[in-house]
């Protein structure tokens, strides 16, 4: 049983390194609108708002983008 919970967690890691779907449409939303808000993305992936946060955050984590600028008049900036 200790072997399935330490292969479960190898691959885990390894998934969660990779961009999701949503992530790549994120990424591709915002390298075609730098200017796009959370509420704009959540409209189009589908999601809450809160949710697009989340990916958000994590695309920022993951080093894909960041923020350049203030949270109101910013853009957003792809960077891998």
């Amino acid at each position: 049983m200790d072997d399935f919970v330490i292969e479960n967690v190898g691959v885990n890691v390894g998934v969660n390194n990779e961009l999701t779907k949503i992530e790549i449409k994120i990424i591709d939303e915002i390298m075609n609108n730098p200017q796009i808000t959370a509420l704009d993305i959540a409209s189009i992936i589908g999601k809450s708002k809160r949710t697009a946060e989340r990916y958000i955050k994590s695309l920022q984590e993951k080093g894909y983008i960041i923020r350049d600028g203030s949270d109101k008049k910013g853009n957003w900036k792809v960077v891998k």
